[in-house]
């Protein structure tokens, strides 16, 4: 934060610097200041694309699915096959409840790069919400072929398997996802329902409690 400030401080027209220091802020869940920085960076230079994704995952962040939207469209209108704005903008769709625009959206981005890995998490997770939870596992899988550390993904199959009642599997994939580091309340409480179902009452009273510890 302190470098960005400061190189900002000696060149206040560093797009860049407004962008970096708008990311520490989003991190840190100082959204206004980030909205605040990359509107900045953004009139220092409209065509900055960074800006723009940044924006647009702020606003994602927030809700603002329409405003992420106008920023996905700007960002494609500046480069037409730009994979992060169409995957930023499925994001918006998936948002708003609008899967099937969330699907288009997807797809596109994965025609542009078949190994964005996040992408196939995010098309997945869409296909799960339409209760369409094998076509879900096929994404989810190949995301962990694309990267077989990618928590998410993990996160996201436990949920199709336990959606489809495949406990066990399931089980496997939240304490892989937990493994990694992705202490989700959700997480926890998912793989109590995951170790209750099978009878591990023990064990599903220790995700319980600790789901509502990561709750408070």
């Amino acid at each position: 934060m302190a470098a960005y400030s400061h190189v900002i401080s000696h060149d206040p027209k560093s797009e860049r610097a407004f962008t970096g220091r708008a990311v520490v802020h989003h991190r840190k869940k100082n959204y206004d200041h980030s909205l605040a920085d990359l509107k900045e960076a953004t009139k220092i230079n409209p065509k900055y694309i960074i800006a723009y994704v940044h924006r647009s995952n702020v606003h994602d962040e927030l809700g603002n699915h329409d405003q992420a939207i106008a920023d996905c469209n700007v960002i494609l209108q500046l480069e037409p096959n730009n994979v992060s704005g169409f995957y930023c903008r499925g994001r918006a769709h998936a948002g708003k409840k609008d899967l099937a625009s969330a699907l288009v959206e997807f797809n596109e981005a994965l025609k542009i790069d078949p190994r964005f890995a996040i992408a196939y998490v995010a098309r997945g997770a869409v296909y799960s919400a339409n209760r369409d939870h094998q076509q879900a596992v096929k994404d989810f899988n190949r995301a962990l072929e694309i990267d077989p550390n990618l928590a998410l993904a993990y996160a996201h199959r436990g949920h199709a398997y336990l959606m489809m009642k495949d406990f066990v599997r399931a089980i496997a994939d939240y304490s892989q996802a937990i493994e990694r580091d992705l202490n989700i309340a959700s997480i926890y409480n998912n793989r109590g329902f995951a170790y209750r179902a099978i009878g591990d009452i023990a064990r599903a009273k220790a995700d319980f409690d600790k789901a509502k510890q990561l709750r408070r």
